[in-house]
């Protein structure tokens, strides 16, 4: 899916939202999607692969990115904050 949410209104946005948590976590199945709004992002993926100017810098669990790149043990970021760490180094 690319960009899911795009011009949605927020009822529409956060119904879009629940089903692809539904597919994801109750049926198991895996979407991929690409998006630049990340909070959505971090709401609904548990594993993201980022991409700077075209190429792919990191994919993993989300928690585990933070980890390796912002020394983050806790939820106490953000996925924009990880993703500008790898925007200022690469």
């Amino acid at each position: 899916l690319d960009e899911p949410t795009l011009g949605l209104d927020p009822d529409a946005s956060n119904r879009m939202t629940e089903l692809i948590q539904e597919l994801s976590r109750e049926k198991g199945i895996t979407v991929l999607f690409s998006s630049h709004h990340l909070h959505q992002v971090q709401k609904i993926s548990d594993r993201v692969g980022i991409m700077i100017k075209g190429k792919m810098v990191a994919l993993g669990p989300i928690e585990q990115l933070a980890r390796e790149k912002l020394g983050v043990d806790t939820e106490r970021y953000t996925l924009e904050e990880l993703y500008m760490k790898y925007f200022q180094e690469g």
